[in-house]
């Protein structure tokens, strides 16, 4: 018996990114120009977004949208 288990990847591309969020590929430009997001650079045309700061950033709108 074999077990499969799925995991998230702790980085995802801009595109993934924008699909996760409901946004646009130049709002999330934005956002991580903005620093709201943490852009990761694996190359000089490569970059990744932070997995963790898409959850932060999805919290920080909750939580605004709570008070």
């Amino acid at each position: 018996m074999t077990r499969t288990s799925t995991v998230a990847p702790l980085l995802v591309d801009v595109t993934t990114a924008g699909i996760l969020l409901g946004i646009s590929r130049r709002q999330v430009f934005s956002l991580m120009a903005s620093g709201r997001l943490v852009r990761v650079r694996l190359g000089r045309r490569t970059t990744r977004i932070e997995r963790a700061s898409i959850e932060r950033l999805i919290a920080s709108v909750h939580d605004s949208k709570a008070r």
